[in-house]
């Protein structure tokens, strides 16, 4: 039996449109988990053209050097949040553009770095 006013399938909620996984995000929370993402990126490739540019010296033939603590921090900054409204994008509200899962894949790699971490301290202590 149906409520009425509702629909058997929806169960009275209203979600925003799936999409398909090669599609665009359709939520708000998953445009700004990857406009949050590509700050994040480009913030990290800007600050070592900035450090390259006040100090040649500092990272002479490093494809690797990172720019200095502040443009690390503001990344982290932005990265974080990024990944934690793709989670919520992707759990809550259904998302399932690819974009909105790439955004979720470095906290993904940091947790299980750490779990791992804590794991082979519990298993093996020194």
């Amino acid at each position: 039996m149906t409520r009425v006013g509702r629909s058997a399938s929806t169960g009275g909620e209203r979600r925003a449109p799936r999409g398909s996984f090669r599609s665009l995000p359709k939520t708000p929370l998953g445009w700004w988990s990857v406009v949050l993402a590509a700050l994040a990126v480009a913030w990290v490739i800007a600050g070592q053209r900035i450090q390259d540019a006040l100090n040649p010296r500092a990272c002479p033939d490093s494809v690797l050097c990172t720019g200095g603590r502040e443009y690390v921090a503001l990344a982290l900054v932005l990265g974080v949040p990024a990944s934690v409204l793709g989670v919520v994008a992707l759990i809550r509200r259904g998302e399932r553009s690819v974009l909105v899962f790439l955004t979720v894949v470095p906290a993904l790699l940091f947790t299980a770095f750490w779990l791992l971490f804590a794991a082979g301290e519990l298993l093996s202590p020194h």
